[in-house]
């Protein structure tokens, strides 16, 4: 009887070890089988991310030479447009506009505004040095500006003044009409539209604006990069008017919309070759372009597509328009534009032949799929540049989503395996114990037995 159930004790341990053996090899051999599953689905999410990463690349690149073609076509209509305007031979602006010149209301609103001008500017030292004749100063800078307000509302009501705004509208419709018959027969795209037009003297005080905003009338813009020519300065420059049309810097407007904008200017001359004014339209590409430009919805309400907007920079690598503008961060007065860093990098590409590179944009701190190509600028000393950027991990994040979920689930497999091991491993150890426990039971039994005997 003992031989025998030692033997059947032999037998099933065997069996035992056999199913233990199997389970492991089953075990094992799904953990591979997952491995290489996600080894097979990893290496295809790789090369589909290559291939979105690739055509993302042509197409950017192919709408920055869009992007490019609409700036350079619209420049260049504006530029007509104000040539144009300001060098009509009926010269019925530069006589509408002397006959405001001439007008005493519009000498006693120049005056009345320098003087505003000068006590704001005493108040703000005192504000930042002192508070003492704070209150005095508070109350001059306030007369000061009451009576500009009640000469520039005087020169508005003049005839005159109606007179050259009711010129300035209808020559500028008139020739902005023109420009787009010819556009819709000769081009496939037509020029962004001037957002407004204004006039200012030899001195730079603006005589008037179109759409009307009476609150700029008479305010001295001398120091604005359109009027001279120079650059974007402070406030206490002093520029000579532009002796030729110019593409300006871009900067923020004074008007009530505070758009962010570039000014195509270019001097009126009296019959005599003298300067008298500069006649300046503005281009609000930030506010149009920007809002083209939108995060594109998916088919059928689904997930959003990545975001694709334009950047655009001038022959002084300053940003004209960018999601995230500095023009519009900054604390100067005027606001200074932000110059893009490391833009010889993206210049340098264009002879290489590269249509679309990837890029880290420093201003937005993510690394970016950006379609290049130059925009030839009249008046400018070297190509603009128009780039359309593209978002690498919002392009990517749909894989990287899938990748994550199979990192996961790989994971997940071999914690199930390493489980199943320590069971596998536990019930041996189990089994074993309980084996031995046995045996030695049996073998003390057979040693009582003996002893009854």
């Amino acid at each position: 009887h003992k031989v025998l159930r030692h033997l059947r004790e032999q037998e099933g341990h065997q069996r035992q070890r056999f199913n233990y053996r199997v389970t492991f090899l089953l075990l094992f051999m799904g953990a591979l089988l997952g491995w290489l599953g996600w080894i097979n689905v990893r290496n295809i999410t790789l090369a589909g991310e290559a291939n979105v990463v690739a055509r993302q690349h042509g197409e950017n690149a192919a709408a920055a030479g869009e992007l490019a073609g609409r700036v350079r076509l619209s420049i260049e209509a504006a530029k007509d447009n104000v040539e144009t305007i300001a060098k009509d031979e009926s010269h019925k602006l530069r006589d509408a506009m002397r006959g405001v010149l001439e007008l005493q209301e519009w000498i006693d609103l120049r005056r009345y505004r320098a003087t505003a001008a000068e006590a704001a500017r005493r108040l703000r030292e005192l504000e930042s040095r002192s508070a003492q004749g704070l209150a005095r100063a508070r109350d001059d800078a306030r007369e000061k500006a009451t009576a500009a307000v009640a000469a520039q509302d005087a020169l508005v009501a003049t005839g005159a003044w109606m007179h050259l705004i009711h010129v300035l509208v209808s020559r500028s419709d008139e020739v902005v009409r023109e420009t787009r018959i010819a556009a819709n027969g000769q081009r496939s795209m037509l020029p962004l539209p001037i957002y407004s037009w204004a006039l200012a003297d030899a001195d730079g005080y603006l005589l008037v604006r179109t759409p009307d905003d009476p609150g700029v009338v008479g305010k001295n813009f001398r120091y604005r990069d359109w009027f001279h020519g120079m650059g974007t300065t402070d406030r206490n420059y002093m520029g000579r008017p532009i002796l030729d049309t110019h593409v300006s810097d871009p900067f923020v407007s004074k008007a009530y919309e505070h758009l962010s904008m570039i000014g195509i200017s270019t001097p009126i001359r009296d019959t005599d070759g003298n300067t008298i004014g500069v006649l300046l339209g503005t281009l609000p590409l930030d506010e149009y372009l920007g809002r083209q430009h939108a995060t594109k919805a998916a088919p059928g309400g689904g997930r959003s597509l990545p975001h694709v907007y334009p950047v655009i920079i001038n022959d002084r690598d300053q940003i004209v328009v960018h999601p995230d503008n500095p023009l519009f961060r900054s604390n100067e007065d005027p606001p200074m534009p932000g110059r893009y860093p490391q833009v010889e990098l993206l210049r340098g590409a264009i002879p290489r032949g590269e249509g679309a590179i990837n890029w880290f944009d420093p201003i937005l701190g993510q690394e970016q799929i950006v379609g290049i190509c130059p925009i030839d600028v009249p008046t400018a000393a070297k190509p603009w540049l128009a780039l359309v950027q593209t978002s690498r991990m919002d392009l990517v994040r749909p894989l990287r989503d899938v990748q994550r979920g199979l990192q996961e689930l790989r994971l997940t497999a071999f914690m199930m395996l390493a489980l199943g091991v320590v069971l596998i491993l536990a019930a041996m150890l189990v089994g074993r114990l309980k084996a031995s426990m046995l045996a030695k039971a049996a073998n003390m039994g057979d040693v009582a037995m003996g002893a009854r005997r």
